[in-house]
């Protein structure tokens, strides 16, 4: 994502001046610090910074349990980044439905007690 928007940022594209903002944000939070939330690239781990110690990082996870990683593996997860950006909702589209599946089906709702003089002198299959 950031090398596409710094391609961006590189070609001087005015068409998208949100990718800028979000690469200026993510530029600027680059320094982690400790109680920040991170989570490690390419892998389901996410947790708060415990300590900093230069390029090495530790985190402890949900669960407690301690990681330790490289800084260029670790992405900060700052919900600022997203305040920049402007969302817009699309309408959803009304699907037309063909009259082939429009169709009422009927509902014969049948007493067969109703139907027959004597019911009880048949079986259940008769009945069917």
């Amino acid at each position: 994502l950031l090398s596409a928007i710094g391609t961006n940022i590189q070609h001087h594209n005015t068409k998208h001046p949100t990718s800028y903002n979000i690469f200026y944000l993510c530029k600027n939070y680059k320094t982690m610090k400790i109680g920040d939330q991170v989570s490690v690239i390419d892998e389901d781990l996410k947790g708060k910074v415990t300590s900093v110690n230069g390029n090495t990082i530790v985190f402890k996870d949900e669960h407690g349990f301690t990681h330790q990683y490289k800084k260029e593996k670790l992405v900060l997860q700052v919900g600022e980044i997203y305040d920049e950006v402007k969302t817009v909702l699309k309408k959803e589209t009304s699907k037309s439905v063909s009259k082939k599946h429009n169709k009422k089906h009927w509902v014969l709702d049948l007493h067969f007690e109703n139907l027959v003089k004597n019911p009880s002198e048949y079986d259940s299959f008769e009945r069917l």
